[in-house]
């Protein structure tokens, strides 16, 4: 008799293990794909932003900012030092913006000031600028 007891209690105990067990799938899984939700939307948000929306620049260096950017680095760099550190009329969060694309075109050429860069604008933008998600995006390429 004590025998069957303990194959019955063995088995309650499997059969409860085998619950617990899907229960445990069954919220694993689902915050999973609660978690790959939002970092989706996040992507869709991020890839629908437009950077020109972001106040800071006049709309007279639109042009000469995109030429800077199309040759190359050094040039944005320049483009950086005569109109936001001489002449002040680029200012966030648009110049942010701007510098993270520096330090992106800077990286493979010159990856400690790009690294610096990244971290000036990190801890002079608060979590609630609109380029907040870029920095949390870049992060792990500069750190």
């Amino acid at each position: 008799m004590t025998r069957l007891i303990t194959i019955g209690l063995v088995i309650i105990g499997l059969w409860i293990g085998w619950i617990i067990y899907q229960q445990w799938e069954k919220t694993s899984s689902t915050q999973d794909l609660t978690q790959q939700q939002v970092e989706e939307a996040r992507r869709a948000a991020a890839a629908t932003f437009d950077p020109r929306s972001l106040p800071g620049l006049p709309d007279k260096l639109e042009d000469s900012l995109q030429t800077a950017k199309d040759h190359g680095a050094k040039t944005l760099g320049q483009w950086l030092d005569f109109y936001a550190t001489k002449e002040k009329v680029v200012e966030d969060p648009r110049l942010a913006w701007i510098q993270l694309d520096y330090a992106v075109l800077l990286a493979p050429d010159d990856p400690a000031q790009a690294k610096q860069i990244y971290g000036d604008v990190r801890d002079r933008i608060p979590p609630t600028s609109p380029i907040y998600p870029r920095i949390k995006e870049l992060e792990k390429t500069f750190e």
